[in-house]
């Protein structure tokens, strides 16, 4: 050791400090040429000053120094680069990047084979063979499913098993297993063998011709795989059967194909080598389909060696295959997109010695999709051998039925540079959630975005099965009593272009007729088109008017039957009902008819007319002869028909409108279509146009038909294409939607993309929200009709049409009606009386001589409600004394507004009334006609008694509506009845059920978990609600639901139904207000006094009412909030007008609002609060089942790029229609693979991430927007290059790599990229939303869901270029919303005119 030290210190050819002196002068800083020139002229000046002062650019030590320079540049420059490429971060190199990755033990993924399963439509053998009732199959052709052939499943398997090897005839496969939940079974060829059973067959992708194979099949682990390739193996296909029938097109034989072109190479290896390698230099070898084979000296196989995945923890050394498996080997990537067979050194596994044979598939190496259009008519000719050893041949005809997307490119060596480093950290498994995040990128080029989500808990009981509480994966049932069930309204929006390659009429019978089944459009005309119909005559739908007593005849006879035909009574004699006639015409195909038992009227039944024939009119009376009119159900003979529900009938369409509709298109102007349920006359259609000059586009909807508001559908001419043939409309549809929400207890889930099948029914299984039995009625009607029972012509009692109950009076004004119970009182019951009051149309004018008059003749009847008192018939009440249980009077008069009449009842010389009563001093019926100024008086007659008066020119007076000499009679009109019962406590007969169509979205696309859109529940699928009145079943006249809106700790804003002290004044015209000491009463009763300071809320009749006695200058009631029952959904807050101290004024407050709907109690003063409970059921997909002895379910979403790159192609019009994402099942068996390295107590289930479509036509229409820009003042930049770079911009900004999965979108980011791209043309750039009912500003942040990623759809035509920002471009103000003003109805309500009553998991 000294010698060492001294050898160091004395004989050292230069001393370390000294060395580290001389370097402290050097600058390191130097890298460049000049910066190295002038570091090394600084050195020798510091250095060497005496020997060199030579410093002019002439000098050629000078030059020297610049060579020295110029090659420490060019030695610097080399060294940083070969630095760069020793770290994957900055290496750009290829050679590098895969020697960086392989060292992390990453392997690069080659491209992927798009491969699937094509299904066999047909077959035909040459071989002469009978079926089981000895007909020749030979050269026949037999279908699958042939609907006009009964025998051809048999002969399609007769021909089948003859081909198929003896061992394994159809119903003995091969291999059994279910495969993403179907049963799939294996069958062999008995096929020639001799050549590899792969056969070439080809499609045309995108104009060129691609190259597929269809191979032979088998299942690993519930996974399709081509079975190993074999010259002396038989040819294997599929049977699967869904329990869906044989048309589904996942039941029936199947065979797989793959796309690209199988080749093989042969090796003698002569002697054992370790560590052999044999690199194969071709482009293009897939990434699955590398097979190796050992051979005999006759190439027969003796063994296929297993592939081990070059991975960390993987290697041929160091695996987890069995340790009995020492044929192994591994495949490696060459830089030249080769690959490397690597085998073993013989310790860990053999090495390799004889024949051997590498099978290897090269692919298109593309991200591309096959679709069904791609392949069909698919033919294979197969020889085989039947049982006897005679070859003949089979052949094969086959269809795509599904699209297969799972095709991909190699990874790109910038995914290779991202992915490597993370996958090292995961160490070839999956434990942790950065691992499940991370390490299925690295086992597939395909996977562009991901993200997993651990759906349940760890250490879950084995011995209870498991259970995904989000509803996602497992079916779920729950219960709950926070509900609330209401409605609002949501008009629809749809593009239609004409001029393409569809015809005017074609679109019109085809979309037009769609856009009339929408569940809006539908809930729309079942709800608030029948009220505000019975608004104008309030027997519009009632059949048993004017006495049809249309009656049900079965055909063929019998007791209970779907098929036959109607009678009426017509001009007093029964005759079979023509629906092409007159008022028949309310009866048409699709419409709702209640009936009712004649001997028992309790009894009813709901049906839907499924179809009429030759107009309802039998062409026989045979009792063996099928009825023209069909039913959805029995109904027993000789029921009577007593309502019906229209619905809209598309059929009509082309004959009612199609030429006016033609000539509207053509002109391209504005319309609209409307719909009238009860034609009338012969020469009147269902369906009418609105012509452009009468529209009403922003109109609430109004049930008159020569009224431009009457719209259903709506349609604006937008613009032109580049072809002045082409037109594109906006087309709106009113609508109603029904939403279900639970306030605390549930969470709903809710996707429409997944669907699970009954496996007895085929039939779709349907998410319910079922109200329980527990809930209260919402009220009680009954209803009496005003009938002859002496038949005198004469009415002389009241029919309760439930029960056939009759009550007479006893004298004029006295009903004499028993209640339900004796303990009603009187504020809880409303009398509607429905009548026509003998008021003749145009009033004076229709008087006829005679008193000879047609139903026609008298004005629609309307409905008159009043209010009861317990005390006295005043003027508008009934009577209902206390504890009496009768309904004892009605009013003496009352006064009746004329803008209740829909048609005018004034006319004549004079503007007079005209009205038929019954004379009972003739014994006869006479006309009368009366005005304000003079005394009513007879015309003809000369009659005395009229009793119905003009009051003014906004009202009459019926003077002694109590009287029964003048009132009673029933002259061409049939006067009815109705008690409502408000306030009843009896349960619902049975439970009331919906079913979900969607999930509740607000206008920035958030889904709502809390809130589901419901109709009422179809369980015969025939698209129509078993009960579309199922609604008001639940929700009474008055009920509402009072909303508030709240800021989440997430800081957006949501709104959610709100509890509240109310108190309820609706029906009181005054108001008790003591400001001294603070208390308020109901004028009809003072005496029940509440303090301020115990209520929150108070409903009053109107804001006139609220004014009125609310409004003071003292500071009293401040902050109370009001609702004016007429001006639903609106809420005022009585606040202090900052302008004068104490002055108390009603203010709009947009932080509440009303529904109409009920439920849970939200009043608190109520001592007994009702709830509302409910059962959700949820039904899970069918393609996911859960391992119930696992603990975690991990859900996997996962954005194919070849799903994105679909969704880019679409948008720059490559694809005619949308993509669909791939199915669960289909990454299933895509990523099956990643099942190998997750843990045991993990399941994996996949689901395809969503796209949330922005701006253009494609979006929800609450997304769809105009993104407006205005040019800098002396711009070059044309408009149309302006409107192309914003565009550009906007494509690139919703760039998927730019986004990760349920983010946020803010406008102003999007905005401020636009501006810093275009900051020399651009002088501001908003965004306006396309939906009437939105406003400037709801699209400036829109939030994804946690499986949506953006997407932007918008074209040139959604990019808008304005001279300046105004208010009407940029739509600061509420659209004209379909919202009711009057005091009958509102954007949330139906026609009512009653009083209201208060009434996933975590972790990854």
């Amino acid at each position: 050791m000294a010698i060492s030290t001294r050898n160091q210190n004395l004989f050292a050819a230069e001393d370390w400090e000294v060395a580290y002196q001389a370097f402290t002068k050097v600058s390191f800083k130097a890298y460049d040429f000049s910066t190295m020139r002038t570091a090394m002229l600084n050195y020798i000046k510091e250095n060497y000053p005496e020997s060199f002062n030579d410093y002019i650019e002439s000098s050629e030590f000078v030059a020297i120094v610049e060579l020295l320079a110029y090659l420490s540049q060019s030695l610097a420059f080399r060294a940083d680069l070969n630095t760069r490429e020793n770290f994957l971060a900055t290496a750009e190199s290829k050679d590098s990047i895969l020697r960086l990755a392989d060292m992390l033990g990453y392997a690069p993924k080659r491209n992927i084979p798009a491969s699937g399963l094509i299904k066999i439509d047909s077959i035909s053998t040459d071989e002469p063979i009978l079926d089981s009732t000895g007909e020749s199959l030979q050269n026949s052709v037999i279908e699958w499913n042939d609907p006009s052939n009964a025998n051809s499943f048999d002969q399609f398997v007769t021909i089948l098993n003859s081909a198929l090897s003896t061992s394994n005839p159809f119903t003995k496969p091969i291999k059994e297993e279910k495969v993403g939940g179907i049963d799939t079974q294996i069958y062999g060829f008995n096929n020639q063998i001799g050549t590899t059973p792969v056969y070439p067959t080809s499609a045309n992708i995108n104009g060129t011709s691609v190259p597929f194979e269809l191979v032979s099949t088998t299942v690993v682990n519930g996974v399709f795989k081509e079975a190993d390739p074999d010259i002396y193996s038989q040819l294997n296909i599929s049977y699967r059967n869904d329990k869906r029938g044989l048309d589904s097109e996942y039941t029936g034989f199947f065979m797989m194909f793959k796309q690209g072109i199988l080749s093989f190479e042969d090796y003698i290896f002569e002697r054992a080598l370790p560590n052999r390698t044999v690199d194969l230099e071709i482009a293009n070898i897939n990434e699955t389909d590398v097979f190796v084979q050992q051979l005999d000296e006759s190439a027969v196989r003796q063994t296929t060696w297993d592939k081990v995945s070059n991975l960390s923890g993987q290697t041929l050394l160091y695996n987890n295959l069995g340790l009995n498996k020492r044929n192994v080997y591994s495949v490696d990537n060459l830089f030249d997109d080769g690959i490397k067979v690597r085998f073993s050194d013989g310790n860990f596994a053999n090495i390799p010695s004889g024949i051997f044979r590498i099978y290897y598939r090269t692919s298109l190496g593309q991200n591309f999709t096959v679709r069904p259009q791609n392949l069909q008519d698919v033919q294979l000719v197969l020889p085989y051998f039947n049982k006897n050893g005679q070859k003949f041949n089979i052949t094969l005809n086959m269809s795509l039925k599904t699209t297969v997307a799972n095709g991909s490119a190699a990874e790109t060596l910038a995914s290779i540079k991202q992915r490597a480093p993370q996958t090292y950290f995961t160490q070839n498994r999956m434990v942790s959630a950065q691992d499940y995040n991370v390490f299925p990128l690295s086992q597939s080029a395909n996977i562009l975005k991901l993200k997993a989500t651990n759906r349940t808990h760890a250490g879950h009981s084995r011995y209870i099965d498991i259970e995904d509480p989000t509803g996602r994966f497992s079916s779920v049932t729950s219960f709950a009593d926070d509900g609330a069930l209401y409605k609002d309204i949501e008009n629809k929006a749809t593009y239609l272009t004409f001029g393409t390659s569809k015809t005017i009429s074609q679109i019109l019978k085809e979309d037009v007729a769609n856009i009339t089944k929408d569940t809006n459009l539908q809930n729309f005309v079942y709800d608030d088109y029948r009220k505000l119909h019975k608004e104008l005559d309030a027997l519009a739908f009632d059949l048993t008017a004017n006495n049809k007593d249309i009656t049900w005849v079965t055909q063929p006879s019998k007791n209970k039957n779907n098929t036959g035909y109607f009678t009426r009574i017509e001009n007093g004699a029964r005759t079979t009902l023509n629906n092409s006639t007159n008022d028949n015409r309310i009866i048409q195909q699709g419409s709702y008819i209640k009936f009712r038992d004649p001997a028992d009227p309790t009894v009813t039944e709901l049906a839907t007319i499924t179809s009429i024939t030759n107009n309802g009119i039998p062409t026989n009376l045979l009792s063996v002869t099928e009825g023209v009119v069909k039913l959805n159900k029995e109904i027993k003979n000789a029921y009577r028909a007593v309502e019906i529900i229209p619905t809209l009938n598309s059929a009509l369409l082309e004959t009612d409108i199609g030429t006016a509709f033609k000539t509207r298109i053509e002109a391209k102007e504005d319309f609209g279509i409307g719909y009238n349920f009860k034609p009338g006359q012969a020469n009147g259609t269902h369906w009418y146009i609105i012509d452009n000059s009468t529209l009403q586009a922003t109109g609430d909807f109004v049930p008159t038909i020569t009224n431009g508001a009457s719209w259903l559908i709506k349609f604006e001419y937008n613009s032109t294409s580049s072809s002045t043939s082409i037109s594109n409309y906006t087309v709106t549809s009113r609508g109603t939607r029904l939403i279900f929400e639970s306030l605390k207890d549930i969470k709903f889930y809710f996707s429409g993309d997944e669907k699970t099948y009954d496996s007895q029914t085929g039939r779709v299984l349907k998410d319910k929200i079922s109200l329980t039995t527990s809930n209260f009625k919402p009220q009680l009607i009954e209803t009496y009709d005003w009938v002859d029972t002496n038949l005198d012509d004469i009415g002389d009692s009241w029919q309760l049409s439930s029960t056939n109950a009759t009550y007479t009076p006893n004298v004029g004004n006295s009903p004499e009606i028993i209640l339900r119970s004796r303990d009603v009182k009187a504020k809880d019951l409303e009398v509607r009386f429905i009548s026509n009051y003998g008021l003749l149309v145009n009033g004076e004018a229709g008087v006829k001589a005679s008193a000879d008059y047609a139903q026609g003749d008298f004005v629609a009847p309307i409905s008159t409600t009043m209010a009861v008192d317990p005390v006295s018939a005043t003027t508008g009440k009934a009577v209902v004394r206390l504890n009496s249980a009768k309904l004892s009077a009605l009013p003496s008069g009352i006064t009746i507004p004329l803008s209740k009449f829909s048609t005018a009842i004034t006319g004549g010389a004079n503007g007079n009334i005209a009205y038929v009563n019954y004379d009972t001093g003739s014994s006869s019926y006479k006309s009368y006609t009366g005005n304000a100024t003079t005394t009513t008086f007879a015309v003809g007659d000369t009659a005395t008694e009229g009793h119905i008066d003009l009051m003014s020119a906004t009202s009459l007076k019926i003077s002694d509506f109590d009287s029964l000499s003048s009132r009673w009679n029933g002259f061409k009109h049939a006067d009815q009845m109705q008690i409502v019962y408000k306030n009843v406590s009896e349960s619902l007969d049975k439970s009331l059920e919906f079913e979900i169509v969607d999930s509740y979205r607000y206008s920035d696309g958030y889904a709502d978990p809390a809130k589901v859109v419901v109709k009422p529940i179809d369980s015969d699928y025939d698209g129509f609600p078993d009960n579309p009145d199922l609604f008001d079943s639940f929700v009474g006249t008055t009920d509402f639901v009072f909303f508030e809106q709240y800021t989440d700790l997430d800081g957006y804003s949501y709104e959610r139904p709100a509890k509240f002290k109310i108190l309820n004044f609706t029906t009181e015209t005054e108001i008790k207000v003591d400001f001294v000491l603070d208390t308020v009463a109901p004028g009809s009763d003072p005496d029940n006094k509440t303090a301020f300071t115990d209520f929150d809320m108070i409903i009053v009749k109107d804001l006139t009412v609220a004014e009125t006695y609310l409004k003071n200058n003292l500071g009293k009631l401040n902050h109370k909030l009001v609702f004016p029952r007429s001006l639903l959904p609106k809420v005022y807050e009585l606040i202090n007008d900052i302008t004068t101290p104490k002055m108390i004024v009603l203010t709009a407050n947009n932080t509440y609002n009303v529904k109409v709907g009920r439920s849970f109690e939200q009043n608190t003063l109520q001592a007994n609060p009702r709830k509302c409970s409910f059962e959700w059921k949820h039904i899970a997909p069918s393609d996911v089942r859960i391992d119930p002895s696992i603990s975690n379910v991990v859900e996997m979403f996962m954005l194919t790029k070849s799903y994105n790159q679909n969704m880019i192609s679409y948008k720059n019009g490559g694809l005619t229609s949308l993509p669909k994402a791939p199915t669960s099942e289909q990454l299933a068996q895509e990523f099956a693979g990643l099942d190998e390295f997750k843990s045991v107590s993990d399941q994996l289930v996949y689901s395809s991430g969503k796209f949330k479509l922005l701006f253009g036509d494609d979006a929800d229409t609450e997304l769809q927007a105009k993104i407006k820009v205005v040019k800098l003042p002396g711009s070059s930049t044309s408009d149309a290059e302006v409107r192309s770079a914003v565009l550009e911009l906007v494509d690139a900004y919703f760039n998927v790599n730019n986004w990760d999965f349920g983010e946020t979108f803010y406008f102003s980011e999007l905005s401020a990229y636009i501006h810093q791209e275009l900051g020399r043309a651009v002088a501001s750039v908003v965004i306006v939303p396309s939906k009437s009912e939105s406003i400037f500003g709801d699209l400036y942040q829109v939030r994804a869901s946690s499986d949506e990623l953006f997407f932007s759809t918008a074209t040139v035509d959604n990019i808008e270029v304005v001279k300046s920002l105004s208010a009407t471009n940029l739509r600061q103000t509420k659209g004209n919303a379909i919202t009711k003003s009057n005091t009958t109805t509102s954007s949330s309500s139906s026609s009512s005119s009653s009083s209201s009553s208060g009434s996933g998991g975590s972790g990854y």
